[in-house]
């Protein structure tokens, strides 16, 4: 029995890969748990290394060099085959010249992964505006499938891909003198790369066009994102509030919601805090259109130096 779930879990992954749309392939790439449990919603804000994978632009903001691990693990209710999800990133300023990152994520499950490696640039243009650009290299594999009408194994079941992100955070200005209005856009796989192992032309990821607007205050934020994918549109909404100053705990929630002829979306929340230089973040996930398999737990670590 576990055999066939195990194929039958294979078989709903490339699904999403050869099948007809290719907008499911690395969507839970390069999300940690701040930006997670804020709903997504996080293009406009985008302050910290998670600016990234969300838009690359927001990477300018960071004065300090800056690393962050995270590990998550994803829907436990699927007990026979785990899956995970991590990442890994690091940005080092470059003085007058902007900011430089890197970061490597993954999903890892038993008989499939997912790996992305990014490089991004950004720099501030003229105090208010902020620009940047990443380069990521897309590579999934799968254990070697059997074709049912061929009869013939593939010992290489994997593909590659070179994707294209840009992004910009534009700060308008005060707001009745206590908070700071910003907002934000980004287009993520902007050349549309192919993760077809065929090449087919269904294996192309969509471009993914975003847009945020932020309200910044000294004790709270709250942003609204709206996303187009393909043929899906997603509004997400996000806060983070300031609840101590000691450890500077702050919590946060959000969601995300699926319009048009699609239901459902995803309910979130967490908490951040600050110890001699270590930000601690997690945030708990919760699907309505896969039940029965539980939330997921995202935990990560951050530190300035």
């Amino acid at each position: 029995m576990k055999g066939k779930t195990v194929i039958l879990l294979l078989t709903i992954w490339l699904g999403l890969i050869f099948s007809v749309s290719a907008q499911a392939g690395f969507e839970v790439l390069g999300k940690g748990p701040r930006p997670a449990a804020m709903g997504g919603a996080f293009t406009a804000l985008a302050n910290d290394p998670n600016a990234m994978w969300f838009n690359p632009a927001g990477l300018a903001q960071l004065q300090q060099r800056q690393a962050v691990v995270m590990y998550a693990r994803l829907l436990p209710g699927l007990n026979f085959d785990k899956l995970h999800n991590f990442l890994i990133g690091y940005v080092q300023p470059v003085g007058a010249l902007g900011n430089l990152g890197v970061g490597w994520c993954g999903l890892q499950a038993d008989v499939y992964s997912e790996n992305m490696f990014s490089v991004t640039y950004a720099r501030s243009w003229k105090d208010r505006l902020l620009l940047g650009i990443t380069g990521k290299w897309l590579q999934w594999s799968a254990e070697p499938a059997t074709d049912p009408e061929t009869g013939k194994t593939d010992q290489d079941f994997s593909k590659s891909s070179i994707g294209l992100d840009v992004g910009a955070i534009f700060e308008i200005g005060k707001f009745f003198d206590y908070a700071t209005l910003r907002v934000g856009v980004a287009a993520q796989n902007l050349n549309e790369p192919n993760i077809s192992k065929s090449g087919a032309e269904a294996g192309k990821m969509p471009r993914t066009l975003k847009a945020g607007l932020l309200v910044d205050t000294e004790t709270y934020l709250v942003e609204a994102d709206v996303l187009h994918e393909g043929d899906q549109t997603k509004v997400l909404m996000g806060f983070e509030l300031k609840v101590a100053s000691y450890y500077d705990f702050r919590f946060r929630g959000g969601t995300t919601q699926l319009t048009g002829d699609y239901e459902g979306g995803e309910f979130s929340g967490g908490f951040g805090f600050t110890v001699k230089g270590i930000a601690i973040d997690y945030a708990f996930l919760y699907s309505t259109q896969i039940k029965r398999v539980g939330g997921s737990h995202k935990f990560s670590l951050g530190y300035k130096f």
